[in-house]
């Protein structure tokens, strides 16, 4: 008898009766539709109707708990043992986020009890960081520990220069780091300085690390929304948008413009990097829009970071700042990205060309020509 002839559909097995399948929703609207076998639609289909259930069981527990108020910290325990083995369930993570608000909650007069918990916590999580270092469920709960219990800024900062010592691609660091730094900190003028010699020390160590020209990127570049800087995650459109550009950003530009600039004429590997010459590209649009944006007089009200931190003038001097030959170069690197450094999206590189020449022109830096 063939293993297929042996198997059981769940919908047959009298220990599945109470349970109502779930199908899966496709939209009803698809170009294609998948062939999934039989056995794969109703092992599916009641897996998704015993998800629904075990997620429903955790409210259930903590309802439970509420009612007879038992001792929490064998909660705890009863928690981490199984977030050890099972540490990317997001329902272990939020159930233990519930019982330490409760525990905090019953020793609020206990200040040692509260930092003992705390620094039990960001060991907790730290063990797992440790043990899988990109796990996003495990940096969600430190970052929410973080906020709940005040950590103070120096020791997250002395976490993510740990992690990213073992390992400076990690995302996940930069992004916790970003955080700190920017919500958490504040980005003064003594603040600022200090990040952009951290990050440019990790990317001349790896300069084809994104993780860390984003988070350069990030620093130098943030828009304002109110009374707070909001990072500016997806570089600016440059054709018929309307940009919060600060005033006076080209001295912050032609910094970030300079350093790449200079480590990929002087580094023959991240001469050849991904990550550094899009990096160039982005800085390029973004110098041009700013030379355009202050020359027809906008203005937005912040400061102009490096200035404020006490970059001179000949420190980005080096750094072109005409604006047909930041155009040129930009294109340029479009052109070799699209030809040989990154041929997978080579299609983008063109368009992105595209785009600068037809800001070119909308602002008469170029002739009227046809856009190809």
């Amino acid at each position: 008898m063939s293993s297929r002839e042996k198997y059981v559909f769940y919908k047959d097995r009298q220990e599945w009766d109470d349970v109502n399948p779930i199908p899966q929703d496709d939209g009803g609207r698809n170009i294609v539709n998948i062939a999934y076998s039989e056995e794969f639609v109703d092992a599916h289909d009641y897996f998704r109707a015993a998800l629904m259930k075990d997620e429903r069981t955790w409210e259930y527990r903590r309802r439970i708990i509420e009612e007879i108020s038992p001792d929490l910290n064998g909660e705890m325990r009863f928690v981490g043992g199984l977030i050890e083995d099972y540490s990317k369930n997001y329902q272990l993570w939020h159930h233990r986020q519930w019982v330490v608000e409760k525990l905090s909650q019953q020793n609020q007069n206990n200040s040692s009890f509260i930092t003992h918990l705390s620094s039990e916590e960001l060991d907790f999580v730290g063990s797992v960081i440790s043990d899988d270092p990109k796990n996003y469920h495990a940096w969600q709960h430190r970052r929410w520990i973080v906020t709940f219990f005040n950590v103070p800024v120096k020791t997250e900062l002395a976490f993510t220069e740990q992690t990213l010592s073992s390992d400076v691609y990690n995302n996940s660091a930069w992004n916790h780091r970003y955080y700190i730094v920017m919500c958490d900190e504040g980005l003064s003028s003594t603040v600022l300085q200090r990040e952009i010699d951290f990050v440019q020390r990790r990317i001349s160590f790896a300069p084809n690390n994104e993780s860390s020209w984003n988070y350069f990127y990030g620093l130098l570049m943030p828009i304002v929304r109110g009374k707070k800087h909001i990072h500016n995650s997806s570089f600016k459109l440059l054709v018929d948008q309307n940009s919060n550009i600060k005033q006076n950003i080209m001295s912050d530009l032609q910094i970030m413009q300079k350093f790449a600039e200079k480590l990929v004429a002087s580094d023959q590997i991240a001469g050849d990097c991904l990550a550094p010459l899009s990096f160039l590209v982005e800085v390029y649009a973004d110098c041009l829009e700013s030379y355009f944006t202050e020359k027809s007089g906008s203005t937005c009200e912040t400061h102009s970071s490096l200035n404020a931190v006490g970059v001179t003038s000949d420190d980005s001097n080096n750094a072109s700042s005409d604006p047909k030959e930041i155009f040129d170069r930009a294109v340029n690197l479009c052109e070799r990205l699209a030809r040989e450094v990154d041929r997978v999206r080579a299609n983008y590189w063109q368009y992105r060309a595209r785009q600068l020449m037809c800001f070119a022109k909308k602002v008469n830096l170029i002739p009227e020509i046809t856009i190809p």
